[in-house]
């Protein structure tokens, strides 16, 4: 198994990557051009477009275009309600999913193992060139390390670049339960605990091969998120 990988001019695998999540600033302008120069002078390569979040879906041309002026990689998000987003269906998103994979900075697509339409996403995503991460995630409770390998597994069958699961800690054992589980797998992977206790994944699951790990500016977009500026500064010091 591969210890990198090379997506666009980067090379994942050598050290954690860092992605700002947008969320909320999608629907401010000038709130969004503010987050993206800070992002920028920071040196970060990656951002996850939650589209979900977009009030008017019809201005995510516009979004993309003045995400794509700051030379950022994007990583195109359409979460639906029955995986913690805002996106009343599942069948719908497949337009949108084209139209993110259509532009230049949109390096990677972000689809879940249980939508009816993960399947036809990744082979969409595979005709333009471009990355899949096919995602999990529980937001209640963290399973058994049988369960996790049993999901992850599921996720690996449909071949996507990474892998990505996601489980709320309710304890440091739970934390535990799951780098135990992932430890066993030596591909390129995307995971976290979330919540309080899981905070401490954010930094250290890349001793596991998680490549990505997931912060915000101003708001966290989910439970345990640690900010942009603390999260940088950790993993400068411990990497």
């Amino acid at each position: 198994m591969e210890d990198t990988l090379k997506i666009g001019q980067l090379t994942i695998g050598s050290k954690p990557e860092i992605v700002v999540v947008l969320s909320k600033e999608l629907n401010d302008i000038e709130k969004l051009k503010e987050n993206l120069s800070f992002i920028k002078s920071l040196k970060i390569n990656f951002v996850e477009v939650r589209v979900d979040f977009l009030e008017n879906i019809s201005r995510l041309s516009e979004i993309l275009d003045i995400i794509g002026d700051y030379n950022l990689y994007m990583i195109g998000t359409i979460r639906p309600q029955f995986e913690g987003g805002k996106f009343p269906f599942d069948e719908n998103r497949l337009i949108l999913f084209e139209e993110l994979l259509e532009h230049p900075n949109v390096y990677l697509i972000d689809i879940e193992l249980r939508s009816k339409v993960v399947k036809e996403v990744i082979e969409l995503a595979k005709k333009k060139k471009k990355h899949v991460i096919v995602s999990y995630h529980d937001f209640e409770k963290t399973p058994e390390v049988e369960e996790i390998k049993n999901i992850y597994n599921q996720i690996k069958a449909l071949s996507p670049t990474f892998p990505k699961i996601s489980f709320k800690a309710n304890s440091y054992l739970d934390v535990r339960k799951l780098h135990f589980a992932m430890a066993e797998y030596s591909d390129l992977k995307i995971y976290m605990s979330m919540g309080e206790y899981g905070k401490v994944s954010r930094v250290d699951s890349f001793i596991f091969g998680s490549v990505f790990t997931y912060t915000f500016v101003g708001e966290a977009a989910a439970p345990g998120q640690i900010d942009l500026f603390t999260l940088r500064t950790l993993l400068k010091i411990l990497y």
